[in-house]
């Protein structure tokens, strides 16, 4: 019971540490550890995306173990689990009382088998439901930025303190505090929904809608690791009201339903005669208990059966749904359902084909987090419901490092491949238009050359037009990889007058950017170093004045 408290609990602060170490630029090796042991991650990409990704690894070991010890990895591991857990106690509920009957534990079968079967048909809805990817985002796009800016709010006082003792190095400490459009609000009142449900029936999350675990209690029907009463239980029901899960039956407390069981050793703990113990050894089964009211008999081996009927259904909504996505009548009647191939959205560095990215992308927010710039932003409905918290590049908010490979190097799943450096410049992600009505240069006849001083690959020449007295911006389109700092930096007020599109965007599944760059006849190279300064003036008279004949 012990570990049961400190375990969550530590590797929740941890979670949320590693989240905070890859948004603040640390070493990217094991920070997607969590996300690469979810279940459904692992099956939904690998369905979805019909390929397997060997970071997932972790997840299968899980799976392979859930049935020889039960639910572990949701008791122990899980840290949407440990914060519902967290949200429950803060929110004063008491950890001892009665329990509602499980009448709603189908929903997360049902769940699981709409996004199998959706997957199956090549469309994922694992970031609509899966637990990692949801605390994960949770952490990246709400949490760390709030910590951030009170982190921010606290400088000056640090700054004062450096001076009042004397270390000047601690002025120079800064923060930066990243911003997301428009998902922040919804995360958060989807957390206070969670919250609020946990207040109602302990652990709503885990017992009822969380389709990882029903994954993992379709898995752990009959665990090695598991409960057994001895025959000096009482039936005085002290476990019944101190489960969290309410995996023990009411009517006999001898009885478990071990699909939901967390092994948490709750019970074993508030026993007051010791007859609860979680032998690593199978025992004789007891006789079966009376069944629960509304569910099917249980006993100390087995638990409740599986709702088949709202199970197919549930696959069968799966399948629809997918086959909605991918037709193409419905998104062009209602301009809400965008396909994946007809939006403007400019993807990271990287980025598989549009459907492979969407169907292996689990919308986590590490590589959001993880960007130093800035420049990725989630995706609201800009590409319809397929495309939501997806990650893209916003030029407006930053710009696209083309030394930088942190996206690719904290995605868990590979929708964004992981670059070599010297295949990394050659990723284009688009190219930058000029919109000559707004460019200063173009329309009002001033000099202005930020766009050309902020490019990295020197993509910007300047000619002189026809009716101006100023040389004019052009792109060339063979050297803009579509990095965006033009259009960040552009000093036009309002709207940036030159601008970025995915025009030219190249997506590989596999194979060298490089090569395929230039193929197409690209020619994108950054900018050579500056010049270096003159050389002093060799011994002389000094410059201007004339020399003895």
């Amino acid at each position: 019971m012990r570990l049961y408290k400190i375990v969550p609990g530590g590797l929740l602060a941890l979670f949320f540490g590693w989240v905070a170490l890859a948004a603040m630029g640390g070493d990217p090796a094991g920070l997607d550890l969590f996300l690469r042991l979810d279940p459904l991650i692992a099956l939904g990409t690998l369905a979805a995306g019909r390929t397997w990704a060997w970071p997932l690894l972790p997840a299968g070991l899980v799976m392979l173990a859930t049935p020889f010890f039960g639910r572990l990895f949701c008791g122990y591991l899980c840290p949407m689990g440990a914060l519902v857990d967290l949200g429950e106690r803060l929110g004063g509920r008491p950890r001892t009382g009665p329990r509602p009957a499980d009448g709603f534990g189908w929903i997360k079968y049902a769940l699981l088998a709409w996004i199998m079967a959706a997957a199956v048909l090549g469309v994922s809805f694992v970031f609509l439901a899966s637990p990692l990817s949801l605390v994960t985002r949770a952490a990246a796009l709400a949490a760390y930025p709030i910590l951030a800016l009170t982190a921010w709010a606290g400088l000056p006082a640090v700054h004062a303190l450096a001076g009042l003792i004397n270390v000047p190095d601690w002025t120079l400490i800064q923060v930066r505090v990243p911003r997301f459009e428009a998902t922040q609000f919804f995360i958060l009142f989807f957390f206070i929904l969670v919250f609020w449900a946990g207040q109602k029936g302990s652990r709503f999350w885990c017992r009822h809608l969380c389709p990882a675990g029903g994954l993992l209690a379709f898995l752990s029907a009959r665990p090695i690791w598991k409960r057994t009463v001895s025959e000096a239980c009482t039936a005085c029901g002290a476990c019944v009201k101190a489960c969290p899960m309410a995996a023990i039956d009411s009517g006999q407390p001898k009885a478990a339903r071990f699909r939901e069981c967390l092994v948490c050793r709750t019970c074993e703990k508030v026993c007051p005669v010791r007859a609860v113990s979680f032998p690593s050894h199978p025992r004789p089964a007891l006789p079966a208990s009376v069944p629960a009211s509304g569910s099917a008999p249980v006993s100390n081996t087995s638990s409740v059966d599986i709702p088949r009927r709202r199970v197919l259904l549930g696959a069968l909504g799966g399948a629809v749904s997918a086959a909605v996505a991918h037709a193409g009548p419905l998104p062009a009647m209602t301009g809400i359902l965008k396909p994946p191939n007809q939006t403007d959205l400019i993807r990271p560095p990287g980025a598989l084909p549009e459907w492979d990215f969407l169907a292996l992308c689990v919308r986590c927010g590490e590589c959001l987090a993880a960007c130093p710039t800035g420049v990725l932003q989630p995706v609201w409905f800009q590409s319809g419901p397929l495309g939501l918290f997806s990650p893209r590049i916003a030029p407006w908010m930053g710009y696209c490092d083309p030394s930088c490979r942190r996206c690719g190097q904290v995605c868990p799943t590979g929708a964004l491949r992981l670059l070599e450096p010297a295949d990394r410049i050659w990723a284009k992600t688009g190219t930058a238009v000029i919109d000559r009505r707004r460019c200063l240069a173009w329309e009002e006849g001033k000099s202005c050359l930020v766009c050309d001083e902020v490019c990295p690959y020197d993509a910007v020449d300047f000619h002189m037009e026809p009716g101006l007295a100023v040389a004019a911006p052009h792109v060339a389109e063979d050297r803009c990889s579509g990095c965006g700092a033009c259009q960040r930096f552009c000093p036009v007020i309002g709207r940036s007058a030159i601008y970025v599109t995915p025009a030219g965007e190249m997506r590989l599944t596999q194979g060298s950017y490089q090569a395929e760059a230039r193929t197409r006849g690209l020619m994108l190279q950054l900018r050579s170093a500056a010049p270096a300064p003159p050389a002093p003036p060799a011994a002389g008279p000094a410059p201007g004045f004339d020399v003895d004949l």
